[in-house]
Formats: structure tokens, C-alpha cells, sequence
């Protein structure tokens, strides 16, 4: 695809971006000797891009919709997080009877949100948020007898603090990570809430670009524990699974900071095929301060449905 069909195409996206900055930019979303295979690589997520951005232009129009994107859209390394936010935008965007974007907190802060939407009568203030777990990428190299090159990483999946006792068992492995990702994400979703107003309810869109959606459970839940009881006179050994450590959504001190966040409203894109594969999962808080409206949660829920069956 060229540039120029880019903008044939994708209109929305090109008003956003610019003509005239479309036309001198060689070097988005690669330098120039790779911008038509580029362009071609990104087809789905532009297809997405450009159907979100009708929905949000709908409710807030072209203007208000170019000065939120705008400057991440026009960012290489950053077109996939705007992506995800633009779709996380559209989707409450979609279910909303009135939208804002980039909203300020309006209490003297000078901190803004991503996002607020008026659905079934409530007012839902959203903050996106991208993750892109790096867990893959080499950590430590050997090479086997037969002269293999074998990468290897391990990480902890629950948070030091959580077990002290066993730190010292990995003090020499070179390929272990103490902070597991659960402990990131609980850090990350902290950063959001910092941008979201204290008072009213209050969700983080969660673009999980790449990870596991394990560890954001264990982010609002704790770890997976195994327990066993062996009786000592028959020898049977029964286990129970549980979970343990600190926990986002739980109602112990691990919670307290997170009493505000009402929801977590989670979101995979993955580009396969001849389309732009859609999942969606809605995490509601059972601690928060405010309790999430269930009118909203049904609407939401009803949406996931309805997006993820689109061919």
C-alpha cells in the first residue's frame, strides 16, 4: 500500500494525521524503504482504526476527536497503544449517549483522563492503559554440549514481599525474575488511577497488547496457591487451590489503594487472518468504594458479545 492509497482508504485517519504531514512523512509508520510493506502489515489495524474513529466522531465530532489522537496517532513505536485506546474509546463510545475526551479532573491538579462516557444515566470516567509483556525476550543465553544456543527466563509469580522466605533460593539463577508481571500490572493500574478523578466510578481500559491474562488475575486476585494435607497416619495427601498474596480487588490492606477503581475493562486485538481478532472481558471490583451499576455491566457485556461475533 502507498501513502497515497493509504489516504484513498482510511480517510478518518488521514484527516487526523494530516495531509500535508501524510505527504512529508516518509518515515511513518516506517522509514521510507519500508512504508508500503508497512502499510500493508498494518491493513487490519487501520480497518479497525478507521471504524472506531466514526463511532467516537459520531458522539464528539472531527475536532475533538483529531486533538486526542493526533499526536500518539503521528508516533511510530506508538501506533498499536493508540489503536488499542481508540478501540477502547469506541467500545464505550458505541453503548454511550454522551462522550468526552481528554477530560480534566477540574480539581486543580492539572491531571486529565482518557475518557468519559454516559451510559444507562451513570457517568463512567475511563483511563487506557497498554501492556506489553516482555517475558519473551532473552534474558540468558547457553550453549548445550552439542553447541545449541538455548534462551532461557523464569519469574517469580508472586510478589517478593508476599514470600521473603523464598528469595534466597533463586539469589543465584541468572535467568530468574523476582517482580513478577502481576506486580506490574497492580503498578500500572495504580499509574491509571492516579490520572482518575477520586470520587464517581471510575474503570481502566486495559489494552493487553501482549502477556498473559493470568497475571492480570493474579494483579486483582492474589496468586495461585496449592495447599496440601497429608495425613500422616494413612499417607493420603488432598490438595485445595487458593490464592494468596496481594490482590487489587481484595478486601485486606493489599486493596486499600484501589478502592476508587470500580472496574477493569479488558481488551485483546490480534491480527489474524483476513481480520482483526476482538476479545473483551469486564473486571468489576467487588471492593470498590461505589459499587459498579449492573445496567451498565449488562450493556457492556451485551457489546462484548456483539463486537466479538463481527466477521
Amino acid at each position: 500500500m502507498t501513502n497515497k492509497e493509504f489516504q484513498e482508504h482510511y480517510p478518518r485517519a488521514t484527516a487526523i494525521l494530516g495531509h500535508d504531514w501524510l505527504a512529508q512523512a516518509n518515515s511513518w509508520p516506517a522509514p521510507d524503504s519500508h512504508q508500503a510493506e508497512a502499510l500493508d502489515w498494518y491493513k487490519h489495524w487501520f480497518d479497525r482504526l478507521e471504524a472506531d474513529l466514526s463511532v467516537i466522531e459520531t458522539l464528539v465530532g472531527h475536532r475533538d476527536t483529531s486533538n486526542a489522537y493526533r499526536q500518539i496517532l503521528r508516533v511510530p513505536s506508538k501506533l498499536l497503544d493508540c489503536c488499542y485506546e481508540v478501540h477502547g474509546t469506541a467500545l464505550l463510545a458505541s453503548v454511550a449517549d454522551k462522550l468526552r475526551l481528554h477530560v480534566a479532573r477540574g480539581d486543580g491538579s492539572g491531571k486529565d483522563f482518557d475518557v468519559q462516557a454516559n451510559i444507562q444515566g451513570h457517568l463512567i470516567n475511563g483511563e487506557c492503559k497498554v501492556r506489553d509483556d516482555d517475558i519473551i525476550k532473552p534474558r540468558f543465553m547457553t550453549k548445550t554440549p552439542n553447541g545449541l544456543t538455548v534462551y532461557s527466563r523464569t519469574r517469580a509469580t508472586m510478589d517478593p514481599h508476599d514470600m521473603p522466605d523464598q528469595q534466597d533460593r533463586h539469589a543465584h539463577d541468572p535467568t530468574y525474575e523476582p517482580t513478577p508481571e502481576s506486580t506490574v500490572i497492580r503498578q500500572r493500574i495504580l499509574d491509571a488511577l492516579e490520572q482518575l478523578p477520586k470520587q464517581g466510578i471510575n474503570i481502566v481500559v486495559w489494552g493487553h497488547k501482549q502477556g498473559n491474562r493470568s497475571d492480570l488475575e493474579r494483579a486483582l486476585y492474589g496468586a495461585e496457591v496449592c495447599l496440601l494435607d497429608r495425613d500422616h497416619v494413612t499417607k493420603e495427601v488432598k490438595s485445595k487451590w487458593v490464592r494468596a498474596g496481594s490482590g487489587a480487588f481484595l478486601a485486606d490492606e493489599s486493596g486499600d489503594q484501589f478502592r476508587a477503581l470500580n472496574a477493569i475493562l479488558w481488551i485483546r486485538l490480534t491480527s489474524l487472518g483476513e481480520s482483526l481478532q476482538k476479545a473483551y472481558k469486564l473486571y468489576v471490583n467487588p471492593s470498590a468504594t461505589t459499587q459498579f451499576p449492573e445496567k451498565v455491566r449488562g450493556t457492556l457485556e451485551q457489546q462484548f458479545r456483539n463486537w466479538s461475533d463481527e466477521a
